[in-house]
Order: structure tokens, then C-alpha cells, then sequence
């Protein structure tokens, strides 16, 4: 029956379009190159940022010199290159897709006139990786190329011949990688460990593109159908006989050293294929709801596998019974959240409690691996996502955990086979995260004004640090207690007037020629003209430097002393005139004051905003910044990136980088789960902190995401394994 088309029911499954128009299809087609451009740019950046620290490390393990200054002249280009690499990837990318659009080959490197020609070396590792990811992108490359070849109106469309195929962004990325100018091996490092994250990032990638085509009715029921090897893989999988066998263990038809695409593996039993686990027996999935609420009524955490000793019974291999291969994999699941760095024990103990209904859920909607949206794994992700920022017992903290319980003993509790449930849990979780960022935006926006003042009062400081600098490095002969209140006091009177009328105005020169005429009162009079002008200079001398030292704010009993210590200074410089300067008491020279910890912390404060603020002393900024960057050792931090702090005082502390100032670029660091204190921190002393080892950055990544990472590099050890097993 038909819907009148003013209801307001929506078809569950977009109807397949037949035949779409030129125009339609080159609309659809800029949509799907839009979407891409974005999403791989933002990869690209993403990718970026992790490799740069990635070859530094490199570099530093590096066997022999060649080696490690290939990384370290990769990862340097890397960093300053960052924006030109950016911009030419993303040119070639999109110069590479209209080619294939209109169904032209893409220009190949040094294909122009007087072009260099590629080197065989690149050109290897460029083909390398383009079959790499489209092994491991297979499925969703599939349907990709399907839909792709509807739209071009080319059904048989090659593999290559896709616009967003990975040979298109591998050529892309060896062009952006071209760049590199200081030599072939730094280009094959860059590349190569870029290689080490693509994998990921593509398949994220093509799976938007292609839900955005089903979207759009493009091939809604669209199904791969699967060459020889893939069927014959897939038999195996289904008939295999040793039940706990690990999914990746398995090869390829007549192929003893190739293991199946683990990926692929996962996304294969998680999508309701021929290999997909069923549901099994009422009775099986009534003992498993049973032993569900009893851990209901512990309500304590755990951080042991429970799913590693689940009674024999309910995975025995007979009909109806539980799937060994999928228990195998919900355990490495939480295998991977309990060995997470990331995730604080409080949070793990929370979710081992979930580890009954998450195999049930994997059970009943075979999505869990595949689709970052399914219920249960949008649940985890949001608790994921909100345990990173747990910070001790703060207030909003104990809020937060209070969330988590009762969340996790719901689904304890209520979870029977409605995925509806999980879907209501994540909602409350994720609507309690938006209401906290909410409020860590409005502290953001209040914390930058109190940085950005610090900043412009610091900027005026080291302005007066420099011109007393300056001046005392001209002077041969400067008594200490001068070349003290100078360097303690004179240099904050500057800085009142840098702050309010400007390094050029009129009080400004004031203050600098009260400063030349008190080092020049203070040199030895050999001549009898300058002990003349010294003593009628005195008076007028005098006044200038207490206006000076009461614009710096210097207590009265120290103006007192120091006024008392010149009459000396000038008594000693008369005195050195007439006898010379065997007749002055020897200064001792200044020294450079070696710092234990030449990082100051203090608190700054603004209305009811407290910014905890970290940065060097005045001096030690530059010299550290320059030290930094010559080593390598510059961690350059991007926005929203978390970090853990040890050096605070008391246990770790977590921060996102919320902001940072356009000024002196100070990175401010807030927790949406800690109310009103934002900590500040110079890039310099983040990066000498990271370098201390008291602090460390945080994946924040998509909780399941890193545990699927963390368990396709545990089951391609196995196969390793397997592979080559040991003597």
C-alpha cells in the first residue's frame, strides 16, 4: 500500500535509484569528493601529528648515523613543511579524482616536461601500500567501487580506475612526501610511517563515503560478491574444525605465509555474513541474562576476563551453544580495555562489570565491530570518552563516576535482548559530556583573558629584562648593590610603563636615562669635572630613582637601603677617581644562577577563575625553545589533545588543550570534569616536561577503536606465531 505523502512514516531502507541524470550524478559525485577531501585531510593532519614524535623516537634508536639522521631531517621537514605538505596532497588528490572521473589516467610523477624522473625505490613503496589498503579495505572497497561505478556509469569499473581508490591517495601522498628536499631517505621514512596509520584512517573513510551514497540511494542493497579466494575463505571459516581456533589463523587457499586481512576478519563475523555467528538458544541466552543480574546485585568492579571461565556448557560446540570464536574475541576485546594506558582503573573496573551484556550484544546485533553507531559500542565509546578526563576526587569527578555506576547497573539490571537500552545509556552519557562542555567552553573563553593578560604582562617584563641588559653589558664597573636593584627592581618600574603607555613613550626614555646617569654616577670621577657634575647631578639623581623604585612597587625599608648603599657606590667612586681602583673593594662578578627547576608555577587569578600557570623564568624560555628544536625533542601538541600531568602536586592530573593564545602561544589546558581551574603552560616547559617524563600524552581516540587496534596487533602475533613457532 502507498504512503500518502503527507504521513509522516519514513521507509526504513531508502528505495534504490535506477537511473540517475548527468547533473545528478555529478552532484552526487562533488559531494563524495568533498566528503573525502575533508575526511582525509583531517586524517592527514591527524597522521602528522603522531609522526612526528614516531621519528623522532626512531631516530633515537637508530643502529648507525645514515639512519637516524634520515629521521631526524624527515621528521624535521615534517614539521616545518607541515602546511605545504598538507596543501599538495590535497591538490594531487583532487587533481587525481576528476582525471578518474572523467575517465583519464592521473598524471604520474615527472610525467611532465623536464620533470625528475620517479625513483624506482619510491615508486616500490608507493605499490607496496596501494595493495596493502586494498586488501585490507576490501569490503567496503567493494560496495565503494560498486556505487562509484553507478554513478560513472561504468559497472565494470576497475579497481584503480575509483576516484578514491587507495592507489589514488598513495600517489597523493607520495607527492605531498616529495616535499622533503633533504633526500630520498628521508622521503621513504616519512612515507613509510605515515603507511603505519593509513590503514586505519581508510577504512573509517571509506565506510563514510559509503554510508553517505546509501544516504543518497545510491545502491542501498549493494552486496560484494566474492571471488574464488573469498569464498573459499569464507567455507573455511564456517566448516572450520577446532572451534577456538583464532579467526586469523586461517590462510589463504595456496598460500602457506599469508594470513586472511585481520580486519576483514572481524568485519566478516560482525556484518551477518555466511560466517556470522547465530544467535544461540533461548535457554543458553536466558543463563547468560541469569549470570548477568546476579553480578548486578556485586556492584563492585572487576578487572578480571569473566568470559575466559565461563562454565563449559555454554560453549561446548554443540548446537544452539555460544560460538568459542566470538567468545574469543568479546575476551581480547576486554583484554585490550584492561591493558589500556589510557583509561584509569576506576573506569576499567566499570566496564569489566559489562563484559556479559557486550557479548550478548555482540550476539544480537553482529554490528558491534563494524559500525562505530551500534548501540553497545556507542556506549562504550561515551564512557570511554568520559573516563579519560577522570581527575582524582574533584566534585564533578564524583558526579561523573556516579554516572558510570548507575549506567552500568543498568544495563545489568534491565538488558535482556533489547538493544534500545544500550542505545537510552549512551544518549544520557554523551547529553552529561555536552553539558559539561558547555560549561569547560564558558571557563575556556573566562581563562583565556587571564592568559592572555599574564602574557602581555610578561612581554613587558622581559622587555625591561632586555634594556637592563643591555645596559649593564655595556659597563665595565657596576657595584653589586646597583647592578641588584636593577636587575630586581628597575626592570618591573619598565615593565608598569611597557604595560600602560608603551615601550616608546615619553616616561619610558625617562626611566632608561635615570638608569644611564645612575651607572655613570657610579663609575670612578679620575677627572675633577666629572666629580663636579656628580655632585650637582646628586639631588636631581636621587629623586629619579626613588620615582622609579616607587613605580616598581619597592617596599619603603628597601628603598631606604638601597638610597643608603649609593652614598657608598659614590663615595667608593670618588674615592677611585683620586687613589685609582686599587682603593675600591673588589666585586665579585655576577654569576649565572644554576637553577634546579628554572620553571616558575604560580597561580593566576580572575574573577572566580583560577588558571594554574607553568612557564620558564624570564631568560630560560629562549635558550630551552632553541635547545629543543636543535635536539629534536619539540613536541608539537594540537588542540584537543589530553595530557597527564605528574608534576602537579599530588596524584596525575588529566587536561585537554582547549586553547591556544595567538600571542606567545601559551597552551591552556582545561577538564570538563574539574570545575574552575585551567592550567597554562609555555610550549617550552610542555615540552621539557614530556621530556622529563612528567608528562605524557593521551590517546583519545574511540575507546573500541584502540581496542580493536590493540587486538589485531595480538592476533597478528599469533599468527606470527603459528608461523614460526619457536624451537
Amino acid at each position: 500500500m502507498s504512503q500518502p505523502s503527507g504521513s509522516n512514516v519514513v521507509p526504513f531502507a531508502p528505495a534504490a535509484r535506477q537511473r540517475l541524470s548527468p547533473r545528478e550524478s555529478a552532484s552526487v559525485l562533488r559531494g563524495c569528493r568533498e566528503l573525502a577531501l575533508d575526511r582525509m585531510g583531517r586524517a592527514l593532519s591527524g597522521m602528522l601529528d603522531r609522526v612526528e614524535d614516531e621519528l623522532l623516537a626512531l631516530a633515537g634508536a637508530a643502529p648507525d648515523r645514515a639512519e637516524r639522521d634520515a629521521y631526524l631531517d624527515a621528521g624535521t621537514e615534517a614539521r616545518d613543511k607541515r602546511s605545504l605538505i598538507e596543501s599538495t596532497f590535497r591538490q594531487h588528490f583532487l587533481d587525481c579524482f576528476n582525471r578518474k572521473v572523467r575517465g583519464e589516467e592521473p598524471m604520474t610523477q615527472g610525467a611532465g616536461e623536464g620533470a625528475p624522473t620517479p625513483d624506482p625505490e619510491e615508486s616500490l613503496a608507493v605499490d607496496a601500500m596501494s595493495r596493502k589498503l586494498q586488501a585490507a579495505c576490501e569490503g567496503e572497497l567493494g560496495l565503494l567501487g560498486r556505487r562509484m561505478g553507478f554513478l560513472l556509469e561504468r559497472p565494470e569499473l576497475a579497481a584503480d580506475a575509483n576516484p578514491v581508490s587507495p592507489a589514488t591517495v598513495c600517489s597523493a601522498l607520495r607527492d605531498a612526501c616529495d616535499q622533503i628536499e633533504s633526500g630520498l631517505k628521508a622521503r621513504v621514512a616519512l612515507f613509510n610511517q605515515l603507511e603505519q596509520h593509513a590503514e586505519a584512517e581508510l577504512r573509517h573513510i571509506y565506510h563514510d563515503l559509503n554510508a553517505h551514497l546509501v544516504e543518497r540511494s545510491i545502491l542501498p542493497d549493494a552486496i560484494v560478491a566474492p571471488d574464488g579466494a573469498a569464498t573459499q575463505r569464507m567455507v573455511a571459516l564456517r566448516h572450520s574444525d577446532d572451534a577456538t581456533q583464532p579467526l586469523v589463523a586461517l590462510r589463504q587457499p595456496g598460500d602457506a605465509t599469508q594470513p586472511v586481512d585481520l580486519f576483514a576478519a572481524l568485519v566478516q563475523l560482525s556484518r551477518g555474513s555466511a560466517c556470522a555467528p547465530e544467535i544461540p538458544a533461548a535457554a543458553i541466552m536466558g543463563e547468560l541474562t541469569r549470570m548477568q543480574r546476579e553480578s548486578a546485585e556485586v556492584g563492585s568492579g572487576t578487572l578480571v576476563n569473566e568470559l575466559r571461565t565461563l562454565p563449559a556448557f555454554l560453549h561446548d560446540g554443540k548446537p544452539g551453544t555460544l560460538d568459542a570464536r566470538t567468545i574469543d574475541l568479546v575476551a581480547m576485546l576486554f583484554d585490550a580495555l584492561f591493558a589500556d594506558r589510557h583509561l584509569p582503573t576506576s573506569m576499567k573496573e566499570q566496564l569489566g562489570r559489562l563484559q556479559l551484556p557486550i557479548l550478548k550484544a555482540v550476539l544480537l546485533d553482529a554490528g558491534f565491530f563494524s559500525d562505530r553507531r551500534q548501540a553497545a559500542r556507542r556506549l562504550l565509546d561515551a564512557l570511554g570518552d568520559l573516563g579519560i578526563g577522570f581527575a582524582g576526587d574533584a566534585v564533578a569527578s564524583r558526579a561523573a563516576m556516579d554516572l558510570v555506576r548507575d549506567v552500568v547497573h543498568g544495563i545489568l539490571a534491565d538488558f535482556d535482548t533489547g538493544m534500545a537500552l544500550f542505545a537510552s545509556m549512551a544518549a544520557m552519557v554523551e547529553t552529561f559530556i555536552a553539558a559539561n562542555e558547555e560549561a569547560d567552553a564558558h571557563l575556556v573563553r573566562r581563562a583565556s583573558f587571564v592568559v592572555e593578560a599574564r602574557e602581555r604582562r610578561d612581554s613587558a617584563l622581559a622587555a625591561g629584562v632586555a634594556e637592563v641588559a643591555r645596559r649593564l653589558g655595556a659597563r665595565g664597573f657596576v657595584p653589586a648593590p646597583v647592578r641588584e636593584m636593577l636587575v630586581e627592581e628597575w626592570v618591573h618600574a619598565l615593565a608598569d610603563v611597557y604595560l600602560t603607555e608603551g615601550e616608546g613613550a615619553p616616561q619610558w626614555h625617562r626611566l632608561v636615562q635615570a638608569m644611564e646617569d645612575l651607572l655613570w654616577s657610579v663609575e670612578p670621577k679620575a677627572a675633577a669635572a666629572d666629580r663636579r657634575r656628580l655632585i650637582a647631578s646628586l639631588p636631581m639623581l636621587i629623586a629619579e630613582v626613588g620615582d622609579g623604585l616607587a613605580r616598581a612597587n619597592t617596599p619603603a625599608a628597601k628603598r631606604v637601603a638601597f638610597l643608603a648603599a649609593l652614598v657608598d657606590c659614590h663615595a667608593l667612586a670618588i674615592k677611585a677617581g683620586l687613589r685609582g681602583m686599587a682603593a675600591v673593594p673588589e666585586f665579585a662578578a655576577p654569576r649565572e644562577a644554576k637553577l634546579a627547576n628554572p620553571i616558575v608555577r604560580e597561580m593566576l587569578t580572575g574573577g572566580d577563575v583560577r588558571v594554574e600557570n607553568f612557564g620558564f623564568r624570564i631568560g630560560h624560555a629562549a635558550v630551552v625553545g632553541a635547545a629543543l628544536m636543535r635536539t629534536g625533542a619539540w613536541s608539537h601538541v594540537q588542540r584537543g589533545t589530553w595530557v597527564e600531568f605528574s608534576c602537579l602536586g599530588g596524584p596525575p592530573a588529566r587536561a585537554r588543550l582547549s586553547w591556544v593564545s595567538p600571542g606567545k602561544g601559551a597552551y591552556l589546558f582545561t577538564n570538563p570534569l574539574t570545575g574552575a581551574t585551567a592550567v597554562s603552560i609555555s610550549p617550552e616547559a610542555l615540552a621539557e616536561q614530556m621530556r622529563l617524563g612528567v608528562a605524557r600524552m593521551l590517546n583519545d581516540a574511540p575507546l573500541v577503536g584502540r581496542a580493536m587496534d590493540a587486538m589485531i596487533a595480538e592476533l597478528r602475533g599469533r599468527t606470527a606465531g603459528a608461523r614460526n613457532p619457536s624451537p
